[in-house]
C-alpha cells in the first residue's frame, strides 16, 4: 500500500512539472490579469512542484506516524514517550509545511514586478469585501454566484437546503421567491 502511494505521489509531482512544450498549469486569468511573462510563470509552476513534493514527502511520512501512534494505542501498556515522540514528529512536520508555504510565498511574491505587486494588493483589498459581499447574497441585494445556483438545482430546493443553515452565517433574512405555477 505505502509503495502505491508513494508512486502515485510521484506521478502527481511530476504530471505538475511543464515538460518541453507543455503549458504550465496556471490560472489564465490571473496569469492575464497580473501581466505574468513565460518565465515567470514558469518560474512559479517550479515552485508549486517542488512544494507538493515536499508536501507529499511530510503527508506519507505523517501518515506513517500516525499509524504507528494507532499501533502504539491498541497495545495493552503504553508507551508514553513513544507516544509523546510521535505526537511531537506530527506537530514538527505540521510547522515544517507551514514555514515552507511561507517561504514559498515569499519566493513567488519576489518574482513579481512592483506593477504587478500593486495588483496583487489590490486583490488583497478586494478579498476584504468577501464578508460583505456574502451578507449582501444572503439579504437577496446581489445575485449569488451562479455557479452555485446551478450545483444546487431548482431555487425551491435550495431555499430548502440553505434555510436551516443560513441563520448561522449571519443571513438572518431568507428571500422566499413566489410560488411557481
Amino acid at each position: 500500500m505505502g509503495k502505491v502511494l508513494i508512486i502515485l505521489g510521484c506521478a502527481l509531482a511530476a504530471a505538475q512539472t511543464p515538460g518541453p512544450g507543455q503549458r504550465p498549469a496556471f490560472s489564465p486569468d490571473l496569469q492575464r490579469y497580473l501581466e505574468l511573462t513565460n518565465e515567470q510563470l514558469l518560474s512559479m509552476v517550479r515552485i508549486h512542484a517542488e512544494f507538493q513534493r515536499l508536501y507529499l514527502e511530510k503527508q506519507l511520512r505523517a501518515g506513517q506516524v500516525q499509524r504507528e501512534l494507532v499501533e502504539e494505542m491498541g497495545r495493552e501498556s503504553l508507551d508514553p514517550p513513544g507516544i509523546g515522540l510521535r505526537y511531537a514528529e506530527i506537530e514538527t512536520i505540521r510547522r515544517q509545511l507551514r514555514d515552507e508555504w511561507g517561504r514559498g510565498r515569499a519566493r513567488l511574491t519576489a518574482l513579481l514586478t512592483d506593477a504587478q505587486k500593486a495588483r496583487l494588493r489590490a486583490l488583497e483589498e478586494a478579498r476584504k469585501l468577501r464578508p460583505l459581499i456574502d451578507q449582501a447574497e444572503c439579504e437577496n441585494l446581489l445575485e449569488p454566484v451562479r455557479e452555485a445556483l446551478f450545483l444546487l438545482g431548482r431555487i425551491e430546493d435550495q431555499l430548502q437546503l440553505l434555510s436551516p443553515i443560513l441563520p448561522r452565517y449571519g443571513c438572518g433574512t431568507v428571500f422566499r421567491p413566489p410560488a411557481l405555477p
